[in-house]
Order: C-alpha cells, then structure tokens, then sequence
C-alpha cells in the first residue's frame, strides 16, 4: 500500500471533492451543457468551496471515452490509435492541480462559435509530436466536429490506474465540444 501511495496520480488530491452528477440521456446537447454548467456554478456557490469543475470522467475511474485520432499533415498511413478523451469546463486543470506544461489553459475566448481548441497531455505530445512544439499544431478526434488547435500540453494523468502505463490523453472544453455525455 505504501508503494501506491508513493505514485503520482497526475492530480491533487487533498481538499479535493467529488460529487457525481447524471443527467436524463434524452436531454439535447446544449440543456444537457446548460444542466452541467449551471450545477458546476452552484457548487462553487456553496460555503467552504474554493472552485470546482468538471469532467465527464473522473481519474481514476475508468478509461472513459477513447476515441480515433488524426494529426493534421501526418501521412495518411500514420498508425491508427485511440487516446482517452474528456470533457472539462474552464477551471478543470487549476482545480485538480494538473500543470500546464506549455501553452495556456482553456479561456474566455474559447467558446461556442471561436475556433476549436483542444488541450493534450505529455504522453500524447511526445507520441504524435516527437522532437516537435505541439502548440499550435491540430487534430481532429474522430467525431466529426473538425480540426481542433492544440493550445496546452499538461503533465499526463492516471486515467485507469497507478499502476498502468502512461495512456494519451486529451481534453476538450465543454463550451466547444458537440458530443456531451450523459454523466459528469
């Protein structure tokens, strides 16, 4: 046990809470992103709570979504790979004490209607962008919802286990991003 403690999961864990949200699987995307926006707003309404945020899937708990992943200008016989992929509000990264490493954290600006950002994780940059500056550069996640500019490589989370190998990881603002899932 002593072992596990010694890893680094990738996030803060003291003073941090969690606290599941489920919305009804027939809401459309933009009640179902109103629904979570305006419940992230009242919890950091509550007495005694600094921030919060949101992701559609905690650390820790599962793999999530993963989804295909193309690099803008690679060859097309680039090898096919999946990277888990997450939903996050604004504040996601400072709340959960994950570094921005390079670039900047999600803004203002980015937003429904501005040009797609998308945020990626050491273990991804050093994969797809091998002795190169990934900011700046796009990919698209297999979605259909288009290119998305990279703005911010931050350290790589533990997205399954302490013990499993560094998986890619990438996040999307919940502002900009089409697809929603049903719980948070």
């Amino acid at each position: 046990v002593e072992n596990l403690r010694a890893v680094d999961p990738g996030v803060e864990t003291e003073g941090v809470g969690v606290v599941n949200v489920t919305a009804s699987g027939e809401l459309e995307p933009e009640p179902l992103r109103q629904h979570y926006l305006r419940t992230t707003d009242a919890l950091s309404a509550l007495p005694g709570v600094a921030s919060a945020a949101m992701i559609q899937r905690l650390p820790l708990r599962d793999h999530g979504d993963n989804w295909g992943i193309t690099i803008y200008g690679q060859p097309a016989d680039q090898e096919v790979s999946t990277t888990a992929l997450r939903v996050v509000t604004r504040d996601y990264f400072d709340v959960m004490g994950i570094r921005v490493l390079r670039g900047r954290g999600f803004e203002p600006t980015d937003r429904q209607g501005s040009e797609l950002a998308i945020v990626i994780d050491e273990t991804l940059a050093e994969k797809y962008f091998p002795g190169q500056d990934p900011i700046g550069q796009q990919i698209a996640s297999g979605t259909g919802q288009g290119w998305m500019r990279v703005i911010a490589v931050v350290e790589t989370v533990a997205h399954a286990g302490l013990t499993d190998e560094p998986e890619a990881g990438r996040y999307v603002l919940l502002d900009q991003y089409e697809y929603i899932p049903g719980s948070a």
